[in-house]
């Protein structure tokens, strides 16, 4: 039972998607290990990295504008991240061409790493506005929606 699901994940194509860029396209995976470790203090921490991230300002504040233009901009990397992934691997899954509208496809798949990046930031954003920021549960919520509504902007 454990071997079948065990092969079940394995053969699942967003993970195959990621294998193969652990193989391969190393440097994907680096961009995403660098913005995985500026989130959770992992990397520049006693530079403040971390909160450039987790509460970003515009204009001196923390706001719903803010976030906005973070989360627009995090769409034109996750958007460049996907067109750089087909570019680079498309060709590697050759039942991709027998679909329609193959790309979008293979975005939807490849959406792993945003995902986990976006559900990472979410948490840890919230727990730093909450305590270091000492915004209200009102506003850090305004300012997370801003952020994911930025960020489908983007895609639409």
């Amino acid at each position: 039972m454990l071997k079948k699901l065990y092969k079940y994940i394995y053969h699942f194509f967003p993970v195959q998607i990621i294998i193969n860029y652990f193989k391969f396209n190393k440097v994907l995976i680096l961009f995403w290990g660098i913005l995985f470790g500026f989130i959770n203090g992992f990397i520049a921490e006693k530079f403040g990295a971390q909160a450039l991230f987790l509460a970003p300002e515009y204009l001196n504040e923390t706001n719903f504008l803010s976030f906005f233009i973070y989360g627009f901009s995090f769409g034109i990397f996750a958007t460049s991240f996907h067109v750089s992934a087909y570019i680079i691997s498309g060709y590697k899954f050759p039942f991709l061409v027998t679909l329609s509208r193959p790309f979008i496809k293979f975005s939807i798949n490849n959406s792993l790493l945003p995902i986990l990046f976006i559900i990472n930031l979410i948490i840890n954003s919230y727990n730093f506005q909450l305590s270091c920021e000492f915004l209200s549960i009102s506003n850090i919520y305004v300012n997370l929606a801003s952020y994911i509504f930025g960020f489908l902007l983007f895609f639409l």
